[in-house]
């Protein structure tokens, strides 16, 4: 007599396997750090978009690639992708070549707001958030004030690559969704 096998489910082996495109490591340490020193400042926490992250994410692979110039800043991107490039020169900055991607690659319907970072040893989240927080301009941004204080970010999203970090703001929910 044989006895039958029978082939025992692993529990939860669908929660082990990785979303395809989730946030690296880095990316969610980044994006918990961001989240802390806005709360830290009496803010509400950001949702990881799903939409921005893929437009971090495409902005720094492409960083990563291409480099930058000192015409065309850290916000510019370039001829080598599915995307519109442009040359965003900060004397003379064209914002909607900026403001316009994620409608441009995503679901995602509103505009979005980029900082940029890069450090030649490769991006440490800690590094990172430490040279926005002593940047008034970008720590503005996070942060909601001045100019930005009218800004209620909805979404953040987050992208590493090598030298590059970008992280990208939104005002709108992400019909595409968030990561938890």
């Amino acid at each position: 007599m044989t006895v039958a096998q029978v082939p025992l489910p692993l529990p939860n082996a669908a929660a082990e396997v990785p979303e395809p495109d989730s946030p690296s490591a880095a990316e969610r340490r980044l994006h918990a750090l961001l989240n802390e020193y806005r709360v830290a400042n009496h803010l509400k926490p950001v949702a990881l978009s799903r939409s921005l992250s893929k437009v971090a994410r495409l902005h720094a692979a492409d960083l990563s690639t291409h480099g930058f110039t000192d015409t065309c800043s850290l916000h510019s991107w370039s001829r080598d992708g599915a995307w519109t490039s442009c040359c965003y020169d900060q004397r003379h900055p064209d914002t909607r070549c900026m403001w316009n991607k994620p409608r441009e690659l995503t679901p995602y319907d509103g505009v979005g707001y980029e900082i940029a970072y890069r450090y030649s040893a490769g991006v440490r989240p800690t590094a990172a958030l430490q040279a926005w927080k002593t940047s008034e301009r970008h720590s503005s941004v996070i942060l909601n004030l001045g100019r930005w204080s009218r800004h209620k970010w909805k979404a953040v999203g987050i992208g590493i690559d090598g030298q590059y970090a970008t992280v990208w703001w939104g005002e709108d929910p992400d019909p595409a969704g968030y990561w938890k």
